[in-house]
């Protein structure tokens, strides 16, 4: 159930930043987009380069 509070925790707290960065006009809404994706997708490739499915996502 912790893990459950967690991941609904981080998600709240992306949510309000995007929020707030949506509140301060489009253009900012739109360079917070662009350089929220480039985190995403850098955070996507590290997991994958460093074998991190295959360290954590284990059968018990």
């Amino acid at each position: 159930m912790a893990h459950i509070s967690k991941l609904t925790a981080t998600t709240a707290l992306a949510l309000i930043i995007d929020a707030r960065f949506g509140a301060r006009g489009v253009a900012v809404a739109q360079a917070w987009n662009a350089v929220a994706a480039e985190m995403q997708q850098r955070a996507i490739t590290d997991w994958i380069n460093a074998d991190l499915p295959g360290r954590y996502l284990t059968q018990n």
